[in-house]
């Protein structure tokens, strides 16, 4: 079909104006702004993080602003980027910005345009490693071993224990098939707390978070390690293990009882809880374990011995009354049944029965004896007789001296 001369005139202003004139900013500019975008992201572990964004030489974009969250976290931070050449930069800085070590990270974009109309960009995703180490990775479903320090045997050693840890966290409870768990191994406890921002709580030799099946531990090189490895890989494994069956409701269970499930999960006994709770015992200061449900106290002295409690309270329960009906009582806990209930409604008794159970078959600790408490008290006792006699004899010679 042939057009008009004055139909082809308009049809080749049009296309003139189109390629001499580009739309700065429309609807659709916006939409497709916000879509091809190219975001890169690098990072020193704990110190800064740097966000690029290259958008489209047409874009019209005047503005860019940065979101970004720990993904399934309802807390989302904002940053302005500086924009230059139709590239955004900003550099956060991670002191005052806190990530969690070793989860995803979401961001991403709202970009404004010359006529005040705003896009929001697809979300993105980076996984906030500790970059500061070069790891190497031995894997084993569903086992991840992570590690800096030492060689392939040192690797072999943490994956043997973690199968090993878990046979016997399956014999004291009835776990479903483990799902992917990742082990990161720290040289030192400090290196350990810096990654995970807990450098002023020294006390901390392992970590997990069980939520994304992930444990951290400290394994200094030396003869211990072998030893230290079969306490922290199937403690923390323990914790993993009862979130994958619980889910959520995982935070339900005591803290005495999630503690002392971890710790009775431990290759061997720990000879220096037997010292810890033989002193308690001796002066009297076992922590009743109703102040042991939700938490442990933060002083160092108080929080080693919270967790030879544990160990041993939760050890006791297992020899009195056997894997299935602590596998009821765990169950009843998670359902959120209340801290002292639980164990009266599997076990047939309340938490403090079983604390003084535990006390005198476990500890050792005799039953109080009232007269015993008495004595301290008695010449307090006869003081206190004699001075409230005396108005009483001196009423008494008064009334004899009248008559």
């Amino acid at each position: 079909m042939r057009l008009s001369p004055w139909l082809s005139t308009v049809f080749l202003a049009i296309l003139w104006i189109g390629f001499t004139h580009p739309a700065s900013w429309s609807p659709a500019a916006a939409a497709d702004s916000a879509q091809n975008l190219q975001p890169s992201v690098t990072y020193t572990f704990g110190e800064s993080m740097n966000v690029q964004l290259e958008l489209p030489p047409d874009s019209g974009v005047k503005n860019v602003q940065l979101f970004f969250r720990e993904r399934d976290s309802t807390n989302t931070q904002s940053a302005q980027m500086l924009l230059e050449n139709n590239t955004a930069t900003v550099s956060l800085d991670l002191k005052t910005v806190i990530l969690p070590a070793f989860h995803e990270v979401e961001y991403w974009f709202g970009l404004e345009g010359i006529d005040g109309k705003e896009q929001v960009s697809p979300v993105y995703a980076i996984f906030y490693e500790d970059n500061r180490f070069e790891w190497q990775t031995l894997i084993d479903e569903p086992f991840q071993v992570h590690w800096y320090n030492g060689d392939l045997a040192s690797g072999q050693m943490v994956l043997d224990i973690a199968r090993a840890g878990m046979q016997s966290a399956r014999q004291l409870l009835n776990f479903p098939e483990p799902e992917l768990v990742n082990i990161y191994v720290y040289a030192t406890g400090q290196d350990l707390r810096s990654s995970l921002q807990l450098a002023s709580v020294s006390m901390v030799a392992g970590h997990a978070d069980p939520s994304l099946g992930v444990m951290f531990v400290s394994l200094p090189s030396g003869p211990s390690q072998r030893m230290e490895t079969g306490r922290q890989v199937p403690h923390e494994l323990m914790h993993i293990f009862l979130f994958q069956k619980f889910g959520p409701n995982y935070t339900r269970i005591p803290t005495w009882l999630n503690e002392g499930l971890a710790s009775n999960n431990e290759e061997l006994p720990n000879p220096d809880y037997f010292v810890v709770l033989e002193d308690a015992t001796r002066k009297n200061s076992l922590l009743p374990f109703a102040n042991l449900c939700s938490g442990f106290p933060m002083d160092a002295a108080s929080f080693y011995q919270s967790y030879a409690q544990a160990d041993s309270f939760v050890s006791y329960l297992y020899q009195t009354y056997g894997t299935s009906k602590m596998e009821t009582l765990v169950e009843l806990y998670s359902d959120g049944v209340a801290c002292n209930k639980a164990p009266e409604d599997v076990l047939g008794d309340d938490l403090l029965t079983l604390e003084k159970n535990w006390q005198a078959e476990a500890m050792g600790v005799k039953p109080a004896n009232p007269l015993t408490q008495v004595l301290p008290l008695l010449p307090w006792i006869v003081v206190l007789l004699l001075l409230l006699s005396g108005p009483v004899v001196l009423t008494i010679v008064q009334m004899t001296h009248t008559k």
